[in-house]
């Protein structure tokens, strides 16, 4: 498509050396593989999630505030979840852990962010106030948290992501008073791990396996 129209007169002086470089340069060869290994290397989500429903509970002590809760329904494809549809309900304090074990768990990931609690969120607690504004902005954030870590190639494989989709309130409340775990492989040997994994799918060969010092690294 381009080279008749370098030889033309229909292009200005200046723009041909650059349409000539571009082609002679193989840098449309270059760019092409590039989106292509970004495509390769980015797989669509194994979740789906639907986070609505929001319902508002009181605390056992008298002197305690209500909270909303939120349900959260997913549909996984992961080999690692024994059911493929889950129900869970969950309040915001409970996402705002997940995270919180996210970035202790995974400290060289970005990990997305929740939406802050906001003062309206607190008075709407003490007094009568319109809450479903602040609902639905809250459930939109909260379902974009949720999308983004199942898109995730680490954090949607974590042990903490799937307790807190599968498990029920009470089991939940337990996993979270539980003491921390022992840490596994380090982050960097996870990410090693996944480099490997990526160059066998994208060069369609075998990756070569990690050399003794960069396993002891």
């Amino acid at each position: 498509f381009f080279r008749p129209l370098l030889h033309s007169h229909l292009l200005f002086p200046l723009v041909s050396p650059l349409f000539r470089f571009i082609l002679h340069s193989g840098f449309l060869t270059l760019l092409h593989f590039f989106v292509r290994a970004s495509q390769m290397a980015t797989p669509a989500s194994a979740f789906e999630f639907t986070v609505s429903e929001p319902e508002k509970k009181e605390r056992p002590g008298k002197l305690d505030f209500s909270y909303w809760a939120y349900h959260v329904y997913t549909k996984t494809t992961l080999p690692s979840y024994p059911k493929k549809e889950l129900v869970c309900v969950r309040r915001y304090n409970d996402f705002a852990w997940l995270r919180t074990e996210l970035c202790e768990q995974y400290p060289g990931a970005i990990i997305p962010p929740i939406p802050e609690k906001s003062l309206k969120g607190a008075l709407e607690k003490v007094v009568s106030l319109n809450a479903n504004p602040l609902l639905e902005y809250r459930q939109r954030a909260l379902l974009k948290f949720l999308t983004r870590v199942g898109a995730h190639p680490l954090l949607s494989t974590a042990d903490v992501l799937k307790d807190f989709l599968s498990l029920s309130e009470e089991e939940f409340a337990s996993r979270k008073d539980a003491p921390k775990k022992k840490a596994g492989p380090s982050l960097g040997q996870s990410l090693r791990e996944l480099g490997f994994s990526l160059a066998k799918s994208v060069g369609g060969g075998a990756a070569p396996a990690p050399s003794a010092a960069s396993a002891t690294a």
